[in-house]
């Protein structure tokens, strides 16, 4: 029998949007405005769901004060156009709804900066299907771990009766690490195949957004 939930967590980036472009132009944007000229993309795979500073520093060797420069540079272009250049993955819309009539807490938990998640959600219209949204601060402090933790305790849900569902390596561990059950997906921006989400062990894998739909047994005519 499938074990009950009383809260999902979703992941942002790759989960429940496809945020990519504005993601690596604006990492192209920061790495030209410290100097960096040469091709920068093959250090930019993968980095998409991962730690602003940590990036910086591990695939551009930047020191911490040159990273957090690197990241202001970063975060101006995108509260200025790369928030806008992501967009919901098909039937996610829909999908919220069918969770939120079911009467699931919705919440997000997310390594972008929370004034960013919040505002992406208000500009998609999606605000109210959840009851709690969270992401890291401008210092970058907080792990998936703390951010699935702040979750929990807002909405009063203990770790059994929650799941996350992400589509990275940083979701696998965060919900490791708090000891939630995790549901991987595969069609967004982090893994690619089925083998590299079950490293994580995860209770289901999600190819498309209707294999989450067949899961949280959600009817299929809400998608039109």
């Amino acid at each position: 029998m499938k074990k009950q939930y009383r809260t999902i967590l979703f992941d942002l980036d790759g989960t429940l949007a496809d945020t990519s472009q504005g993601i690596y132009n604006c990492h192209r944007y920061a790495i030209s405005c410290m100097g960096i000229t040469e091709p920068i993309d093959r250090k930019l795979e993968g980095i998409i769901g991962a730690p602003l500073l940590e990036s910086y520093r591990t695939r551009f060797g930047f020191s911490d004060e040159s990273a957090r420069i690197a990241a202001s540079h970063y975060r101006k272009r995108y509260a200025e156009k790369g928030i806008f250049e992501a967009e919901l993955y098909k039937g996610i819309r829909q999908l919220l709804e069918g969770l939120q009539k079911k009467g699931y807490y919705l919440g997000v938990a997310s390594l972008k900066a929370e004034h960013f998640v919040m505002s992406m959600m208000e500009h998609w219209g999606i605000s109210d299907y959840f009851s709690v949204l969270r992401g890291v601060d401008d210092k970058d402090k907080y792990t998936k771990a703390d951010l699935l933790r702040f979750c929990m305790q807002e909405i009063n849900s203990a770790p059994e009766d929650t799941i996350l569902v992400g589509d990275s390596s940083y979701d696998g561990i965060g919900a490791k690490e708090t000891q939630i059950d995790f549901l991987a997906v595969t069609y967004g921006l982090g893994f690619r195949k089925r083998d590299e989400a079950e490293k994580f062990n995860p209770v289901y894998v999600a190819n498309t957004v209707t294999d989450l739909f067949d899961f949280f047994k959600i009817s299929h005519s809400l998608l039109g």
